[in-house]
């Protein structure tokens, strides 16, 4: 798109490409408030005081349910509101990385990244936040929503907030990588897959030998201090999936210097993510 393009025509060209388009409110940033009142506490333009979500929640009746690529009903809903935040509903196929530098997202997707290996070069937008949107394709299905405190996960289920829109600290959001959408890694695909579960009468048995249980309280010891929270994760979802005790690995984490509140809450995720009770 054209440096300059208004978001009317950014949403019709997200529409032309096939994306799945849905208008969202618009934060009140440089403009002031419509009605004018200096002590209003209007923060959104959906005129709610303290709005949970300024500038995030679609503006149509069905929310993500009416997103659609038809350039008709695109052109009217930003002819409605032509300043709305564009948001995009992922097809069957894809997901995105949000990263959120404001609880550690940066921090454990370095050390995802350390652990396995760097994700693909691929789209990528930087948030009005100061965060990350990172696409991929992943073909196998995605029930995981949180690969970390701060690294949620976004699919078809809900919709992502795209360039040029603008965030409620008065940031926007922009395309840094415009590359394909490349395919998801094998180990994080792997991490976002559905928990395995046990055949009847197998449960707590399956897969939990001595080794493997010593092989994730390794993985959490040798953690360095970037990849403490997110080594945690990773091995208490596979202590979960197979019926090991997290307590060692909680345990090693608090050894290593994360707080005992953190790691608790880091396997209760994880313990969360898989469909365990914690």
């Amino acid at each position: 798109m054209p440096r300059g393009a208004v978001p009317a025509e950014w949403a019709l060209f997200y529409a032309g490409s096939g994306a799945e388009v849905i208008p969202l409110h618009t934060p009140f940033t440089a403009a002031p408030c419509p009605c004018l009142r200096d002590d209003c506490g209007h923060l959104c333009s959906c005129m709610t005081r303290s709005c949970g979500a300024v500038g995030k929640h679609p503006r149509t009746r069905r929310g993500k349910d009416d997103a659609t690529s038809d350039p008709e009903t695109v052109a009217r809903w930003w002819k409605t509101w032509p300043n709305a935040n564009i948001g995009i509903r992922p097809a069957e196929a894809l997901l995105v990385v949000d990263v959120d530098p404001r609880n550690g997202g940066d921090r454990q997707l370095a050390g995802m990244q350390r652990m396995h290996h760097p994700l693909p070069i691929t789209q990528t937008a930087r948030t009005g936040g100061g965060g990350l949107h990172i696409w991929l394709r992943c073909g196998t299905p995605v029930t995981v929503g949180k690969l970390a405190d701060g690294l949620d996960v976004k699919t078809r289920s809900g919709y992502v907030v795209v360039p040029p829109s603008t965030h409620a600290s008065g940031g926007r959001y922009e395309w840094i990588d415009q590359s394909d959408v490349a395919p998801a890694p094998d180990y994080l695909r792997h991490l976002l897959a559905p928990p395995r579960q046990p055949r009847a009468g197998t449960a707590g048995r399956s897969g939990a030998t001595p080794a493997r249980a010593a092989g994730l309280l390794r993985i959490v010891e040798e953690a360095t201090e970037g990849e403490r929270s997110n080594r945690l994760y990773w091995a208490c979802r596979r202590a979960c999936e197979h019926g090991l005790d997290v307590e060692p690995l909680i345990a090693a984490a608090v050894d290593l210097g994360l707080s005992q509140r953190a790691a608790e809450r880091t396997a209760a995720s994880a313990a969360s993510a898989t469909g365990v009770e914690s």
